[in-house]
């Protein structure tokens, strides 16, 4: 396992005895000092291979506002949320459209908006 898989997994383990199980967590900024070492991109591949494991039912789209900003880009907002449905929807062979759709729902489940 590679340090990020490994850091994830001990989250968990440290998540389990202290959390109960119906407790709603999100897990997300996947980081390492490789990934952003001056070639900006939108996703590494083991980000990428991540995005296709997370079932549809739990897919949710962020930013890492204002932070891991895109090629280019001063700063990170939430108007880069359409670059990253777009991505996603091309990871997973799927229209942009769908993956709103999908995490919107998601999104609204988990928060309970």
């Amino acid at each position: 396992m590679g340090g990020s898989a490994v850091r994830s997994a001990l989250c968990l383990e440290l998540l389990k005895p202290n959390v109960a199980r119906t407790q709603k967590v999100v897990l997300h900024c996947f980081t390492s000092a490789q990934e952003y070492s001056g070639q900006a991109r939108l996703f590494t591949e083991a980000q990428k291979q991540a995005i296709l494991r997370v079932p549809a039912n739990r897919l949710l789209i962020e930013t890492d506002s204002p932070y891991f900003r895109p090629a280019g880009a001063q700063m990170c907002t939430p108007s880069f949320l359409g670059d990253v449905a777009n991505v996603i929807a091309s990871y997973r062979d799927s229209e942009v459209r769908v993956v709103c759709q999908l995490t919107l729902r998601n999104s609204t489940q988990l928060f309970g908006l």
